[in-house]
């Protein structure tokens, strides 16, 4: 089992870090988080609620990036 970790962990590091960032980060964590807030907006926020949809998919993935660079970090001094 372990052994399996370490492979996936070298392919996601083979891969690089901006292929890491933008799957993870951007994709998974940002797009994904600001959807979900911004389904959440729809029914919390009656006023101005497409200026909230549009804040939410773009702050979102921007802290994706931040996000994915950290994690990026972590995946990194575990590999060591």
């Amino acid at each position: 089992m372990e052994t399996r970790r370490n492979s996936n962990k070298e392919d996601i590091v083979e891969k690089g870090m901006w292929h890491y960032v933008f799957f993870h980060g951007i994709l998974r964590f940002g797009l994904t988080g600001g959807i979900l807030v911004s389904i959440i907006n729809v029914f919390i926020v009656r006023n101005n609620l497409w200026l909230h949809i549009i804040a939410d998919l773009v702050l979102f993935p921007l802290l994706g990036v931040l996000w994915g660079i950290s994690m990026w970090g972590f995946l990194k001094g575990k590999m060591k």
